[in-house]
């Protein structure tokens, strides 16, 4: 795959999505020590170390062809509001998809924009036939965004995700797309 070559930057209406840079760093540990955005997500950010091992972490696997993770930047002054991107490729075919972001950017549209542009990106650029996500079942602006994209629910995984800052499991949903899938 060419795009782990140089790292494509795709853009929206109001949004570039870039490769994420150490400058990212003290933002996401803002928005990822949030409990409201890690709610759902098996990791939570402890401090800005945290924060700037997880951007070279997501580097890292860039390299390795492993991640496909966006920087997400508002196009009027570059502010970095959140992440998505692809994770799990799994022999060139099938790959996941997954997002977060700033709770303060929350119920504006943002991640409905971004993955307009994410999704086709997978299954024209990257050649997926297949883009799957996985949503808790609580998580209901997860599930509503994945199902207005056209996303399929495909079953229930019970006791799927460990989250260990709530000290809890959470039930999830699967959700698939095909590229075959009319959207």
């Amino acid at each position: 795959m060419s795009v782990f070559e140089t790292f494509p930057v795709l853009e929206t209406e109001r949004f570039v999505l870039r490769e994420i840079t150490s400058a990212d760093a003290k933002l996401l540990y803002r928005y990822l020590s949030d409990s409201q955005v890690t709610r759902y997500v098996d990791f939570h950010a402890t401090d800005l170390r945290w924060a700037q091992g997880h951007v070279q972490n997501l580097r890292r696997k860039y390299r390795h062809r492993e991640w496909l993770r966006w920087a997400i930047a508002r196009k009027s002054d570059g502010l970095f509001l959140g992440m998505c991107g692809f994770h799990a490729f799994h022999q060139g075919y099938r790959a996941d998809v997954g997002y977060e972001l700033g709770r303060e950017y929350w119920n504006q549209g943002v991640m409905s924009e971004v993955m307009r542009t994410v999704v086709p990106f997978g299954f024209g650029t990257l050649g997926l036939h297949r883009i799957q996500a996985l949503a808790c079942c609580e998580n209901a602006p997860s599930v509503h965004l994945l199902r207005k994209l056209g996303f399929r629910e495909e079953g229930r995984l019970r006791h799927y995700i460990h989250i260990p800052h709530r000290e809890m499991y959470e039930d999830a949903t699967i959700f698939g797309l095909l590229r075959s899938d009319k959207v």
